[in-house]
């Protein structure tokens, strides 16, 4: 039996299964971050509201999950995966992306926010830069970060999010995300399988032939 050591082990061996890791662990903080948000106590930190700290965290870890859900694909298709599966996941990841719509640029807004708030940023701003609107004018219509506690709604721009609904879809992602990779474990089983029969009908096939052998060896000549 071979066994792999500590130092010789690499998350580049199995990246499906850290991509499943990750979904697991951004859905949890997404969960995590939206009990916050719906709890009445706002603690507060300096001249900030913590829920309008936690919708920022929100932003930023739902789009990670589209980061573990991209890995997946990527993952999957290296290996060779039927694309049935890379679809279902690709469908999984439109139905995340139409229930959060704008999510990307949201977080990339803050990500990048040196960029956004003069109208420089990539994607929307950068397109209507290229048309010949002004760069302030741009800038003003991608700001105003915020969380809604009475709507539950977290607004940036022209794009508002619900919470309820980013919770759901959080959870269906990363459950797509499992499901995906669950096929790598379905595979793996199958060729173990394959590999038993070929060696069974291989040890089968040579005693066979050792007593073919044995019998003409008694056979008058």
């Amino acid at each position: 039996m071979t066994s792999i050591s500590a130092d010789d082990w690499s998350p580049a061996d199995n990246p499906y299964a850290i991509a499943v890791s990750q979904s697991q662990l951004w859905r949890d903080i997404v969960l995590l971050t939206i009990q916050r948000m719906r709890d009445e106590d706002d603690r507060g930190l300096g001249w900030f509201s913590s829920v309008q700290l936690d919708a920022h965290v929100l932003v930023m870890t739902l789009r990670q999950l589209l980061t573990a859900e991209q890995l997946e694909q990527i993952a999957l298709k290296e290996l060779g995966i039927d694309a049935a599966v890379l679809n279902a996941l690709a469908q999984a990841r439109r139905k995340f992306e139409d229930a959060l719509p704008g999510i990307k640029d949201m977080r990339d807004a803050l990500m990048h926010f040196d960029e956004w708030l003069r109208g420089t940023g990539r994607g929307p701003q950068q397109k209507r830069i290229k048309t010949g609107e002004a760069l302030r004018d741009v800038a003003r219509d991608y700001a105003g970060f915020g969380y809604d506690p009475n709507e539950g709604t977290v607004s940036f721009g022209p794009y508002t999010i619900h919470i309820d609904i980013a919770d759901r879809a959080a959870v269906e992602l990363c459950q797509a995300t499992y499901t995906a990779a669950h096929e790598v474990d379905k595979q793996n089983t199958a060729e173990r399988r394959r590999r038993t029969i070929q060696a069974l009908e291989r040890s089968y096939t040579q005693k066979l032939w050792i007593r073919v052998k044995r019998k003409a060896a008694y056979l008058p000549g």
